[in-house]
């Protein structure tokens, strides 16, 4: 493993060269990967597309939906870039994190990095600094949850990461530059293609405003699926490693590009996500694998988060 792709999960003696083949990207796949990128951006045009042509507001709700589907997937390519897995090319895989799919959906590259790395390690600690996210005092009440995802849906979370200080590692004050500098870049690109391709308020319609609610909020709730665990799940499953099992609406809005597979991801950082499918199917039949909490839906959890609150 490399540096920055370590983690406290335990992970039994001899296990990990069972797997080492999957973590490395062969050029097929890469060219894939960079596919998936464009068809981000490509998916986005179009469904801007077909609301500007018919301007119907049914067409603009399913545009606005489509459009903070692909932000997600932007925002797990950007975590695969993170971890050094969307290109072989180290110097390459960093800038394409950086400018063409963090800058787009306003998330500092290089400090989410750094922040990122540290939930890796710490994972099921209570210095996990993704821990707020998924347990505390307010997640142990119907109305703390609503609360939770209320704020995010309304724009608190999204406003959270790009003007208050994260608690956590964060990177220096250079990267926090440079992350800064690649979201205004990239944002002033973007609303620049609105401008002139349809108005200036359709970037903030169907960018912006997606990106600040409803793609936060699936951001929050992927999280909370894939973290958060009710008293009796506790009490089997302290490391925290939870798989969804899921459906295709949810992959698609909720967790593109195999987020999905949560476990496999955190016992093997370093496997890229086309290849976490393979390393699931291994993981079922290899009498080494640790314990994993399968659930059938994001939505499911958090209903019975919930259940377990009230």
């Amino acid at each position: 493993m490399r540096e920055h792709e370590v983690s406290t999960v335990p992970v039994p003696r001899g296990l990990a060269g069972d797997f080492r083949d999957l973590g490395r990207l062969t050029r097929a796949q890469e060219v894939t990967n960079l596919a998936f990128l464009l068809s981000a951006f490509g998916l986005s045009a179009g469904a801007v597309a077909a609301f500007w042509s018919t301007r119907n507001p049914l067409v603009f709700v399913v545009a606005f939906v489509v459009v903070s589907s692909r932000q997600q997937a932007l925002l797990n390519i950007e975590h695969d870039c993170s971890h050094g897995s969307f290109l072989s090319n180290r110097r390459w895989n960093h800038l394409v994190g950086l400018g063409l799919a963090a800058g787009p959906v306003g998330s500092p590259y290089r400090s989410a990095r750094a922040h990122h790395m540290a939930h890796h390690r710490l994972l099921g600690t209570q210095e996990d600094p993704d821990g707020f996210l998924h347990k505390g005092a307010f997640m142990d009440s119907v109305a703390g949850l609503v609360r939770h995802f209320g704020v995010a849906l309304a724009g608190g979370y999204a406003l959270s990461v790009l003007v208050a200080r994260p608690t956590g590692p964060q990177g220096s004050a250079s990267d926090r530059r440079v992350d800064l500098a690649a979201i205004g870049a990239a944002q002033l690109v973007i609303a620049s293609i609105f401008w002139f391709t349809t108005a200036w308020w359709a970037y903030i319609a169907l960018w912006a405003l997606p990106l600040a609610t409803l793609t936060a909020a699936c951001h929050l709730l992927r999280n909370f699926g894939e973290h958060a665990l009710t008293p009796d799940e506790l009490a089997t499953s302290t490391n925290r490693l939870i798989t969804t099992r899921s459906n295709p609406v949810e992959r698609f809005i909720v967790a593109p590009f195999n987020m999905h597979l949560h476990a496999e991801h955190h016992v093997f950082p370093w496997i890229p996500a086309p290849n976490l499918p393979a390393a699931r199917a291994r993981l079922a039949d290899h009498v080494g694998a640790p314990a994993i909490l399968t659930r059938r839906s994001y939505l499911g959890a958090l209903v019975e988060n919930a259940r377990a609150a009230r």
